[in-house]
């Protein structure tokens, strides 16, 4: 294009440079990796556009939908990310992986939460027979640098340790 502000019109062929065919290369680069990426329907959707940006952006509201739209998403998912809890019955991976599902869906959107802010969600979202697992996590780590899948294993150990004990109350209790 030449030209500045609203009078900017097409280049002829013959007024490229350098420049600008290195530009119409990356151009033609982008348009086939992203038409390799897509599936045959995808593709009908894109085949009218002629610039690679031009691609993503029809790619993006059609998956993402407008900002409208990608704020309403946000906000349901906020809605269950607050209102989370575990289950009654649920296992701790169970759980995790209904919680991972909306971080990874907030990610996802472009709104994240901190490590820390995760860990000390999980910990008010356990039922009462796990608070004192709870609060030594809480005391005995740093919530701040305390990864996921460090929370995740250590209630996975205490699931573990609570199903033997109440195996052995059922057992007691079978032989009185």
């Amino acid at each position: 294009m030449k030209g500045f502000g609203v009078e900017r019109v097409p280049k002829t062929k013959a007024e490229w440079n350098t420049e600008d065919y290195k530009l119409i290369s990356l151009n033609a680069k982008a348009k086939v990796n992203l038409n390799y990426a897509i599936s045959p329907s995808e593709y009908n959707r894109v085949s009218t556009c002629t610039t690679a940006k031009k691609i993503w952006d029809k790619l993006q509201i059609t998956y993402e939908g407008t900002s409208q739209v990608k704020e309403s998403k946000i906000d349901i998912l906020m809605h269950q990310y607050e209102l989370f809890r575990m289950n009654e019955n649920e296992s701790i991976s169970t759980m995790f992986v209904r919680f991972t599902d909306i971080i990874n869906g907030l990610k996802h959107l472009g709104r994240t939460i901190t490590n820390s802010d995760l860990a000390r969600k999980i910990l008010r979202s356990l039922p009462e027979k796990w608070d004192a697992k709870a609060t030594v996590i809480n005391k005995a780590h740093n919530l701040n640098t305390l990864e996921l899948d460090e929370l995740l294993g250590s209630f996975l150990t205490w699931e573990i340790t609570l199903k033997d004990r109440e195996g052995d109350h059922h057992r007691k209790k079978e032989l009185l």
